[in-house]
């Protein structure tokens, strides 16, 4: 016979259960975005190596087109910021939390490393 507290119980074990998959997803998905962070500063680092080797930059010219392409949206954050941009096969309007085009499916065309 289930009394109240059995289903105080029972109802704090879902909520525990459940908060634990969300909690290992979400170290999950971390250790993920971890990855993909390292393994896009390994490739930027090899890509500047090269060009630093094969036209004679420096890390001056390297720094000065990164805090051009930072203004390029008109703040100076370290970010990139997509405004809305029209689709290259329909025109019509592209939101930048969309991948592509959502009335066509056209994709979206985006600045080289993102």
């Amino acid at each position: 016979m289930y009394t109240g507290l059995h289903y105080f119980y029972d109802s704090l074990y879902g909520h525990d259960s459940e908060a634990r998959t969300q909690a290992r997803e979400a170290r999950m998905d971390a250790a993920g975005l971890r990855e993909r962070l390292d393994r896009q500063a390994l490739m930027s680092m090899a890509l500047w190596s090269l060009m630093k080797d094969q036209f004679a930059l420096t890390d001056d010219q390297l720094l000065k087109r990164i805090q051009d392409i930072d203004l390029s949206d008109g703040k100076l954050d370290g970010k990139v910021m997509q405004g809305v941009t029209d689709c290259k096969q329909c025109n019509r309007s592209l939101s930048p939390r969309h991948a592509k085009c959502i009335y066509c499916g056209t994709v979206r065309e985006t600045l080289p490393g993102m």
